[in-house]
């Protein structure tokens, strides 16, 4: 997390990450979703509350989004939505934290093979494989975008800042 952390540092953004004091550590089953919102939702009415000027889901999945989305005025950043944006009509590979954790070079370039055309991180935590996936096809010369979540969260957080002030 620190390392992730450190990778979306930006000038006058200050960055915190919140665990959840109850409810799984990941999220694989509608079951950890359910178990997670209430959580969720009390951390980011608690970050607005505290004067937080925005709050990024560390999910993929964008536990409690819609909920927390009804009941602050803050902006609310569900990274799986704002993927699903970014690949609509395009052919993507979305790895999975299982894909993510073993090796995924080979299952990228067998993708490649039938014109992937953008691939998908889809689980925020893993922006080292990331960066490292982006840098071995560039390595093979291929230039295809690996979406990383957390980035592109962090820059819609501040985008949408920004327009409120």
């Amino acid at each position: 997390i620190q390392e992730d952390l450190r990778m979306l540092e930006r000038v006058g953004v200050d960055l915190e990450h919140l665990q959840l004091r109850h409810g799984p550590l990941t999220i694989r089953t509608s079951e950890d979703e359910a178990l997670a919102t209430p959580g969720m939702i009390e951390k980011i009415i608690q970050a607005e509350r505290d004067g937080v000027d925005a709050v990024i889901v560390d999910c993929t999945s964008d536990v409690g989004v819609n909920e927390a989305r009804r009941r602050v005025k803050i902006p609310v950043i569900a990274p799986g939505e704002l993927l699903q944006q970014k690949v609509l009509g395009k052919s993507s590979l979305w790895l999975t934290a299982e894909d993510l954790a073993s090796e995924p070079l080979n299952k990228v370039l067998q993708a490649l093979k039938d014109d992937t055309e953008v691939i998908v991180t889809g689980g925020t935590g893993w922006s080292q494989v990331a960066k490292g996936l982006e840098q071995s096809l560039q390595e093979r010369g291929l230039e295809v975008p690996v979406l990383d979540p957390l980035p592109i969260a962090l820059e819609e957080a501040i985008r949408q800042v920004k327009e409120s002030s």
